[in-house]
């Protein structure tokens, strides 16, 4: 599962860079270019320097790169729901995960995916301990022990190993 969330993470990565780079830069013969930099000339007051219109080019790409960004079709909600949709659980990890949401308050329309890693991993990641459900046996501790004669004091050493 948490393999899983990392690459919802991904994929959301993926889809935002994919979207960033259907935005194409303006050259200085743009016509929303020149608008905008006749727009910047008109509102100087007189005696003010006029700016480069290849500085002007950069703020201007940066402006409308940061609006296209913003119109990301895919919002953070969207994007939990496609989380859970994708999880493919059961129906009784469904019906877990819904009960968990209402008792934490939490909306549909307001769930983030934040929320949604945060629960799956409550829910289905930890592991269950004796002491949740009795049944489970815990994990045996595998411990080597390694006999190294020491050269200073005659006899045995015993250690454990490292990990």
């Amino acid at each position: 599962m948490l393999r899983w969330i990392g690459r919802m993470a991904v994929l959301k990565k993926r889809a935002q860079d994919a979207w960033m780079d259907l935005y194409v830069h303006v050259s200085l013969e743009d016509a929303g270019f020149i608008n905008y930099y006749n727009n910047i000339l008109a509102t100087l007051a007189q005696g003010q320097e006029r700016p480069a219109p290849e500085a002007m080019l950069v703020q201007y790409n940066t402006h409308m790169s940061e609006q296209h960004r913003t119109r990301f079709p895919f919002s953070t909600n969207m994007f939990a729901l496609m989380t859970i949709v994708l999880a493919d659980l059961s129906e009784q990890q469904r019906e877990r995960f819904m009960g968990v949401l209402l008792m934490k308050g939490i909306e549909i329309p307001k769930l983030q995916p934040e929320t949604v890693k945060q629960v799956f991993t409550d829910l289905f990641c930890v592991p269950t301990s004796s002491l949740e459900n009795p049944c489970t046996n815990p994990p045996r501790l595998r411990v080597g022990l390694i006999a190294l004669k020491d050269n200073l004091v005659t006899g045995w050493k015993m250690i454990k190993p490292s990990k």
